[in-house]
C-alpha cells in the first residue's frame, strides 16, 4: 500500500486553509480601519481642543480654516452664541476622510 494523501484529502485540506487565511484577511482589514478610525477622532479632538483653546484663552477668533494633520485635512469651524447670560463657544472639526464632525462646546 502506497503512503501518501488522496486528492480529495489535498483538496479539502487546501479549501480549509484557504478559508481560514481568507477570515484572517477581512480581520486584519477591520483592525485596519478601526484604527485609522481612532487616530483620525484622536487628531481632530486634539485639534478641537486646541482650537476652543485659541478661541477661549487667546480670544481668537476665525471663520474657516482647513488644516493638514497627519496626512488628513481637517476644516475648523468656530461660532459664538450667548444664551441665557452665557458665552457659548462652538468648535466643529470635519475630517475629509470620511467626513466625520468632530464638536466641542464650552460656555462661559
Amino acid at each position: 500500500m502506497a503512503k501518501g494523501f488522496t486528492l480529495l484529502e489535498v483538496l479539502i485540506a487546501v479549501v480549509l486553509l484557504s478559508l481560514a487565511f481568507g477570515a484572517f484577511a477581512v480581520s486584519a482589514e477591520r483592525l485596519a480601519l478601526t484604527s485609522l478610525s481612532a487616530s483620525e477622532v484622536t487628531v481632530a479632538g486634539v485639534v478641537a481642543s486646541n482650537a476652543m483653546n485659541e478661541a477661549v484663552n487667546l480670544g481668537r477668533a476665525y471663520t474657516d480654516r482647513t488644516l493638514n494633520v497627519m496626512g488628513v485635512s481637517l476644516k475648523v469651524e468656530q461660532s459664538f452664541e450667548n444664551f441665557m447670560n452665557f458665552r457659548v463657544v462652538s468648535i466643529t472639526v470635519t475630517s475629509s476622510l470620511t467626513g466625520r464632525e468632530f464638536s466641542l462646546y464650552e460656555a462661559r
